[in-house]
């Protein structure tokens, strides 16, 4: 979550922050973001905000209870698919996307043999 609120901050600066970094007089310009990375940077801010939203709430004393884990699971799945195929995100956001839903098939695996989980999930229903 600190990477997302760092891009964040960072975009919201742009304009400031390219004059910073573009003054010789600073000895910045090695740190200036490319026209390339300023669009990376734009495009994922969206995409993290999607895990910052579950990290906070998963982050709550009181939630998510552990039959809630699989429906965020789900949700998490079908917004890293909307992000693998947007063909208007950089190849490399997409591609990450992707990876993140390795990660995703990985934890409904562990759900499929933790007996906590079943519990759960039998007794969210009675």
């Amino acid at each position: 979550n600190s990477d997302f609120a760092c891009l964040k901050t960072h975009v919201s600066f742009e304009k400031a922050i390219k004059l910073f970094t573009s003054q010789e007089a600073n000895g910045l310009q090695m740190y200036a973001l490319t026209t390339t990375q300023w669009k990376l940077t734009k495009q994922l801010i969206p995409v993290l905000e999607i895990f910052d939203d579950l990290t906070n709430r998963f982050s709550q004393a009181e939630v998510p209870l552990v039959y809630e884990v699989i429906p965020m699971l789900k949700k998490l799945e079908h917004m890293m698919v909307e992000v693998s195929c947007d063909v208007e995100l950089s190849a490399i956001v997409r591609i990450a996307a992707l990876v993140a839903l390795e990660v995703i098939g990985k934890y409904y695996a562990l759900t499929d043999d933790n007996e906590v989980y079943r519990i759960a999930i039998s007794m969210s229903f009675t």
